[in-house]
């Protein structure tokens, strides 16, 4: 849920803002749904482990709508917020004018990558996965940040050459 905010700051950077309120305003609404089944989801509290978190807890049998929501705003963040920091690597990359945004987009790309792989592991099973692959994509989109704000060195070509006086 909380890497929509983030791809949706993608989406208003890549797209036309009529589009970009639109996705906002659905996105909006899909979390607010899924906010609210997910208040009102049945828990089996003799299936609940003192020493971690787990989705088998919660009768998910007629919830459905439920598995859809969370699927659907993690594929929207998934898809806007990795693919946009992707894009951006490659076009800084190309346009070769910045090497330290395109490290940095591309870090940032595989931080919001990480927790996806530690929800698919999560959902098979490996519940520490998420937590894991939530504080090093953390680590990675920080460290990403670092390097899209430090300054460029100076590129070869905006170099003038030694004059021959």
């Amino acid at each position: 849920w909380l890497k929509s905010p983030l791809a949706t700051g993608t989406v208003y950077l890549l797209c036309r803002r009529t589009l970009a309120h639109w996705l906002t305003a659905l996105a909006v609404v899909v979390i607010i749904a899924g906010s609210i089944l997910v208040f009102l989801s049945p828990i089996r509290p003799e299936a609940l482990e003192a020493h971690r978190p787990g989705r088998h807890a919660i009768l998910w049998m007629d919830w459905t709508s439920l598995k859809l929501l969370v699927i659907g705003i993690n594929m929207y963040a998934l898809i806007w917020f990795v693919g946009g920091a992707a894009y951006s690597s490659v076009y800084f990359f190309r346009k070769r004018t910045n090497r330290n945004r395109a490290i940095g987009t591309a870090l940032i790309a595989v931080g919001g990558l990480l927790p996806a792989v530690g929800g698919t592991l999560a959902a098979k099973g490996v519940v520490e996965a998420l937590y894991i692959g939530e504080f090093l994509g953390l680590i990675l989109i920080w460290v990403g940040y670092e390097y899209c704000v430090r300054p460029s060195p100076p590129s070869p070509a905006g170099r003038s050459l030694p004059s021959a006086t």
